[in-house]
């Protein structure tokens, strides 16, 4: 293990939001071989919650400080802290949220899977929060990007992965808010909603740190409309991630 991953999982919790008896998502998937990577703002309190509960140990997804028997992140040892990797990196062999599913459809258009190893998802937190980001105080996010912002960096500057996937409004705004980066609008599209009409814009830099990121601003996991209308969506952003990749 690398001392800065083992240095960012033995760090304990700076935010009173951090879900209790979680640990840092260092990556889902090995992000250190992966050819292509999805970025979030932060992993999921269902990671490791159902509801206001711990999951149970035959239903776990990650390795939780109830796994390791230990009451403290202050405990987290050197081969405790493996353990926690290990469980990131096995995370597509274990129960992985549905929410990775619009993501895998689009990554199996260039032969390309979280589930092979070939993608990994990455967070710019490592924390999952409760409760979710969006409705946690504004000062409390900015605290938690600076505080993972020095391992995001380090993070994106080693691994393999040639391209980057900013799938969302939330996260392309926070990637747009690093001074290093500058995305350019590529074109403009929309689907309907309930006879609504929503935009979406689509994006891409071609060199961050050596790697080209591109995005999109809608939600694909949340948006509501028809599943002719997601299918038409879905669509267009294969044919720009063939084009792309």
């Amino acid at each position: 293990m690398h001392s800065e991953i083992q240095r960012r999982i033995c760090q304990s919790p700076t935010s009173a939001y951090v879900a209790h008896k979680s640990t840092p998502v260092i990556s889902f998937g090995n992000f250190e071989k992966a050819k292509i990577g999805t970025l979030g703002i932060n992993p999921s309190s269902n990671e490791f919650y159902s509801k206001d509960k711990l999951l149970a140990p035959g239903k776990k997804r990650l390795v939780d400080l109830e796994s390791l028997e230990i009451a403290s992140h202050k405990q987290i040892t050197e081969g405790k802290a493996q353990k926690i990797l290990e469980g990131c990196y096995n995370y597509f062999n274990t129960r992985p949220l549905k929410w990775f599913a619009d993501f895998e459809r689009l990554l199996n258009a260039k032969s390309l899977s979280y589930k092979d190893g070939s993608a990994s998802h990455i967070d710019l937190v490592q924390w999952c929060t409760i409760p979710v980001w969006r409705d946690i105080p504004s000062f409390e996010r900015r605290r938690l990007l600076e505080f993972d912002r020095d391992f995001f960096h380090w993070q994106i500057e080693n691994n393999d992965m040639q391209v980057i996937i900013l799938g969302g409004r939330q996260v392309l705004n926070e990637v747009q808010a690093i001074p290093e980066t500058k995305l350019d609008l590529i074109s403009k599209h929309h689907y309907f909603s309930r006879n609504r009409k929503v935009s979406y814009e689509i994006y891409k830099m071609d060199d961050f740190k050596g790697r080209k990121l591109i995005g999109w601003s809608v939600n694909l996991q949340t948006m509501r409309a028809s599943v002719e209308e997601k299918t038409g969506v879905t669509s267009n952003l294969q044919r720009f991630l063939e084009a792309e990749v």
